[in-house]
């Protein structure tokens, strides 16, 4: 502290350490007695009383915000921590999920960035920034910016080369732009890296049975009901392909699970109602339809001179 005259400490600087090892006592004692399970908020807020500057304690009161749900709060807490100290990895960090939660990836990609720039090493704040891009990604991705979206996944990917829903959303992105074999490879990566990731099974399915590979979009198709034996997309498509193949019993039984997963997908109706046709069984063909046409009156498959479509999953 400051000396002045006579050897004697400055008083204001003796009270300002005091109060900043008061509100260190405060925040390590609300550390502690969390661990224990009893959480005593009010020592954090106390502490801040007690020290305004003392980063810790505006960290501690916006974890005790984000654990409430109460993002915004949390946000303002993270926000006044790293004000206070810049390097504080974990605010930034934290200030990250806080600004995702509230919908403001581009204030995410701000804090995380500034995360990493105090530590490059922090693997945390690499998957946090592989998640933020992500999102903007998907956004861009949502408005059709092929560039933008192109751009965010695989800048994503420089910081999470294992993330599966980055791979999954780069396909999404090549299929929606008729580009099947760059899709179908990002597909593979993101079955890869996450063997359950249903919606790239069923996403691949679709692909091979576009290009010809019967056995291949099957084997998909299983791949994906394995995982998720409900899965309404996978059932639906499986049941097509059965469908065509001449397998009428099991090409029912998986279009009626279709209908039991999703009942007001009226497209599993319209298929069952053609399935049921081929079997000569008029009238349950004629009361599917009706479900059909009554759930989806403009539907361009309500029709039973139509056929069974195969459809993907566009969702991370």
């Amino acid at each position: 502290g400051a000396v002045g005259g006579g050897g004697q400490r400055d008083p204001a600087a003796a009270a300002s350490e005091l109060r900043a090892e008061l509100a260190r006592c405060l925040v390590e004692q609300g550390v502690l007695l969390k661990g224990l399970g009893r959480s005593e908020p009010r020592l954090f807020r106390e502490a801040i009383q007690a020290c305004e500057a003392h980063a810790p304690a505006h960290f501690q009161v916006g974890v005790e915000a984000s654990e409430a749900g109460n993002a915004a709060a949390a946000k303002e807490a993270y926000t006044r921590a790293v004000r206070l100290h810049l390097g504080y990895v974990e605010a930034w960090n934290n200030l990250g999920v806080a600004c995702r939660i509230l919908g403001e990836p581009e204030h995410a990609l701000e804090a995380y960035s500034m995360a990493l720039k105090v530590n490059q090493n922090c693997k945390k704040t690499r998957e946090n920034l592989a998640i933020c891009l992500l999102e903007l990604g998907c956004k861009a991705l949502q408005a059709k910016e092929w560039k933008n979206a192109s751009g965010f996944f695989k800048q994503a990917l420089t910081f999470n080369t294992n993330n599966a829903d980055v791979y999954f959303n780069l396909a999404v992105m090549y299929a929606e732009r008729q580009k099947f074999d760059r899709a179908k490879v990002n597909y593979e990566l993101a079955v890869h890296f996450e063997p359950g990731h249903i919606n790239a099974h069923n996403n691949l399915g679709v692909i091979h049975r576009r290009q010809g590979n019967v056995e291949a979009a099957v084997h998909c198709f299983e791949q994906a009901l394995k995982f998720s034996p409900a899965m309404n997309l996978a059932n639906k498509n499986l049941g097509a392909i059965y469908g065509a193949m001449g397998r009428m019993s099991e090409a029912i039984s998986l279009t009626r699970a279709a209908i039991e997963a999703s009942p007001r997908d009226a497209e599993a109706y319209n298929n069952l109602a053609l399935l049921l046709r081929d079997q000569c069984d008029m009238d349950a063909c004629l009361a599917h339809l009706a479900s059909c046409i009554k759930l989806a009156p403009e539907n361009p498959h309500a029709d039973s001179r139509g056929s069974s479509f195969l459809h993907q999953e566009a969702k991370s």
